[in-house]
């Protein structure tokens, strides 16, 4: 689950070639309620996370994710 200060959301049917493309570099198929985090470290060397949820209709994008199966 997304979770953080900075939660954005955007319609998923917009994000389905970013979807695609994230799925292909986790070496998945795309998948409802899927979740794509992307570690990178910033010029300080400090570790900075992107994570990026997909569900039914939305695509939520934050700096925080929290593990849950349902």
């Amino acid at each position: 689950m997304i979770q953080g200060n900075s939660i954005i959301e955007f319609p998923r049917e917009t994000q389905r070639e970013f979807e695609k493309r994230l799925a292909c570099i986790a070496g998945v198929s795309t998948d409802n309620h899927t979740c794509y985090v992307v570690e990178m470290d910033d010029i300080r060397n400090d570790k900075k996370v992107v994570a990026f949820m997909f569900s039914d209709l939305i695509m939520s994008m934050g700096d925080q994710v929290v593990e849950r199966r349902s």
